[in-house]
Order: structure tokens, then sequence, then C-alpha cells
């Protein structure tokens, strides 16, 4: 993370009438910087030699899977997709992208603070353990999706032992 560049100010959306020339800039690796600065929607065809595919894409509900079907009007990052490109994967249209205004280590001075927070405090006391927590928490949850809960409470004669083994967990409460 220390070093990465991330999207800063406010970004633009362009929609891609002719795609003739972006297309051979991305899938001849051209002009990488101006790809890895933008969030693009493509169609890509998905090379059938891979043993795991590398870009995933959601099914209907909503969860990440990874297969070689071409991927329609996905959108993914051009970091990604310059990935995607050296592994064998063809992007056939780019409908549209999102650019920035400028890109910023936006989280340098903050991971050296907690680190020197870190260091300078006693392995295993409160300090030490929030730097640590600090910063194993901020590097694993920009990949992460949001999963909503749902919880039932039953109450007296509603409840019966399905309830115990169905999706949900319940809780038995006396009258």
């Amino acid at each position: 993370m220390l070093g990465h560049k991330y999207p800063c100010g406010k970004s633009t959306l362009s929609t891609v009438k002719d795609d003739t020339e972006l297309l051979k800039s991305l899938n001849g690796l051209e002009q990488e910087e101006m790809w890895e600065q933008r969030l693009i929607q493509v169609d890509v065809t998905c090379p059938s030699n891979l043993l795991i595919a590398f870009l995933m894409s959601r099914n209907k509900e909503g969860n990440n899977i990874q297969d070689l079907k071409p991927k329609i009007k996905k959108w993914y990052t051009g970091v990604e997709l310059l990935e995607a490109v050296r592994l064998g994967y063809k992007i056939t249209k780019i409908h549209a992208y999102y650019q920035w205004e400028y890109y910023e280590e936006i989280f340098t001075s903050f991971i050296e603070k907690a680190w020197d927070r870190k260091v300078n405090s006693k392995k295993d006391t409160a300090p030490y353990l929030i730097a640590k927590t600090i910063m194993n928490a901020l590097s694993g949850k920009f990949g992460q999706k949001s999963m909503d809960a749902v919880m039932h409470l039953i109450i007296g004669s509603d409840f019966n032992e399905s309830h115990l083994f169905g999706s949900c967990w319940s809780i038995q409460l006396s009258k």
C-alpha cells in the first residue's frame, strides 16, 4: 500500500463511441500509466488455457465468481485489465471509463505514523496492539464486500426446533 497512488478529486465518466485506438492501446499494453489510472467498463474474452480465472465477476446473487466465460459490460480497474491481457485475456469492447482529477499517496503518512507508534511501544501493550490492528485492518478492507444479515426474534409458542437449523439464528425468550 505504501507508495501506491489512489484516485482523488472529482471523477469524470466518459462513454466510448469508437474504441478502435483504445483497444489497440490496451490489448497492446501501451500507455500503461494511462490505463492504470482508470476504472473501465469492458467486454472481455477469456483464455481457455488458465486453470484459475484471473478476472472475477458477480453472479445474479451478487457473489464473486471465477470462471472463464466471456465478461460483458463488466467494470475493472486498469491495473487488473493490464494483468489480464498479459495472461491472455482479450478486451473486445470498451464501453466507458472513469478518470479522476489526480492521484495521490493518501495512506503513506498515516501508515508511517502507525508504524512509528508500534515500533516505539512495548510489545503486547495497548498502543502497540492498536497500531498493529489499524495497519492490518486497513490493508484488508478495500476489497471487502458488505453482507446483510437477517435476524429473527421468535417469542413463545412461535418457536420450534426447525428454527435452530434454518438459515438464521433464533433466540427463544420466556413469556
